[in-house]
C-alpha cells in the first residue's frame, strides 16, 4: 500500500447546490483528486489556507488550540479508502511518544492538516481509482495565483459593507460569528480593520 502526498489545489463551486469541490493535487505528479464537501467545510479549509483568524475559533481551530495546549502533534492525514462514493480518512496523532490513529471525515482531516502544518497523503489505489490526470497546456499561466475562495454572493456583500457605519458593521460581525458564517465574519472584520 503506497502513500502519495497531496496538497490543496483549489476549492470550486460544486455542481450540486450547497456543495463545493475540494481538489487535491499530487505533489510529485500530475494527478488531481476531486472531493465533494459542504459549505462549512469549504469555508474552514479556505480560512486555514488564507491564514485568517476570527474572534471566536471554529471547530478545527479549537482542535488545534487543544492539541497545542496538551502537546498533541498531528503527524498526517491519510485518505485511505473510497467506498460507495465516499472518501474515508484517518488522522495520525502523537502524544508523549504514543501514536493514535483516529477515523476522520476527509474534509476535517484536510482542514486540520493545514492548521497543524502536517502532510496529507492518499492511498495509491484510491488515487488510481478516483483521481484525474491534469496536463499543463499552453493556456495555463505559470505561477498564476488563484483568486481567494469566496462564496458566490461574497463580492456583492463586500460592496454593501462600504455603505454601513462602524457600529452596524460591529453588529453584523457578531451576528455572522453567532451563525458561524466565518467567511462573512472575515469579510466584515476586514472592512472594520480597513477603517481603523
Amino acid at each position: 500500500m503506497g502513500k502519495i502526498q497531496v496538497e490543496v489545489d483549489e476549492i470550486i463551486l460544486g455542481a450540486v447546490h450547497s456543495t463545493y469541490q475540494l481538489v487535491l493535487k499530487e505533489i510529485n505528479g500530475n494527478r488531481r483528486l476531486p472531493i465533494i464537501i459542504g459549505v462549512p467545510e469549504a469555508q474552514s479549509i479556505a480560512l486555514a489556507i488564507e491564514g485568517k483568524s476570527l474572534k471566536r475559533p471554529n471547530t478545527h481551530d479549537l482542535f488545534l488550540f487543544l492539541g497545542k495546549k496538551f502537546e498533541i502533534s498531528m503527524k498526517e492525514t491519510f485518505i485511505n479508502r473510497f467506498e460507495d462514493g465516499v472518501f474515508y480518512a484517518e488522522i495520525i496523532l502523537e502524544h508523549n511518544g504514543i501514536t493514535q490513529v483516529i477515523d476522520s471525515r476527509t474534509s476535517d482531516g484536510v482542514a486540520l492538516a493545514i492548521r497543524f502544518g502536517s502532510p496529507i497523503y492518499v492511498d495509491e489505489r484510491v488515487l488510481a481509482e478516483t483521481g484525474t490526470v491534469h496536463y499543463r497546456s499552453d493556456f495555463d499561466e505559470p505561477g498564476r495565483v488563484e483568486e481567494p475562495f469566496e462564496p458566490p454572493t461574497q463580492k456583492t456583500f463586500k460592496d454593501e459593507l462600504h455603505k454601513l457605519s462602524l457600529s452596524e458593521l460591529e453588529r453584523l460581525l457578531q451576528e455572522a460569528l453567532d451563525m458561524e458564517d466565518y467567511f462573512r465574519a472575515a469579510t466584515i472584520r476586514d472592512e472594520i480593520a480597513r477603517r481603523k
